[in-house]
This record gives C-alpha cells, structure tokens and sequence, in this order.
C-alpha cells in the first residue's frame, strides 16, 4: 500500500472484492441488518475500480482515501 503496488497477484481483486461486499450487503438489506463498515468498503471499491484498478488488489481502496485527500490514485512518477 505504501508504495502503491495494488498487484492482485498477491491478492484478492477489487472485481473479486465486489462481488462478496455486494452480497455481504444484500444479505444486511435481506435482514434489515445495517452494515455501515461494509458501505464504506464498497464506496471505496467503487472509487478504485474507477480508477482503473478492477484488476488491483482490494488494498488498492487506500487509493481512495488518498482521492478524498486530493492525492493522486497512485503516485505519478
């Protein structure tokens, strides 16, 4: 994370990631259980994919705290 190296060969992928945070958040929709912690993820999941990074590691979320910083995605080099 610290050197913006998302490779999802050593990991779960933001598409991957996805698809369990979206079912996770049916099932909490299904039994009317909230799940704020899992709206968060999905929110920065959603901001990762957007930047090109559906094929990044899910730690590629630290991404999208750097966006709401204003930093960069990943660093320009």
């Amino acid at each position: 994370m610290q050197n913006d190296t998302y490779s999802s060969e050593i990991g779960f992928t933001v598409n991957n990631s996805l698809k369990d945070v979206n079912h996770m958040r049916r099932l909490a929709t299904e039994y009317e259980c909230p799940l704020p912690v899992a709206d968060i993820v999905h929110q920065h999941l959603i901001t990762a994919k957007a930047n090109d990074g559906e094929n990044y590691d899910w730690s590629s979320i630290v991404g999208a705290l750097k966006i709401a910083a204003g930093l960069p995605f990943v660093k320009k080099e």
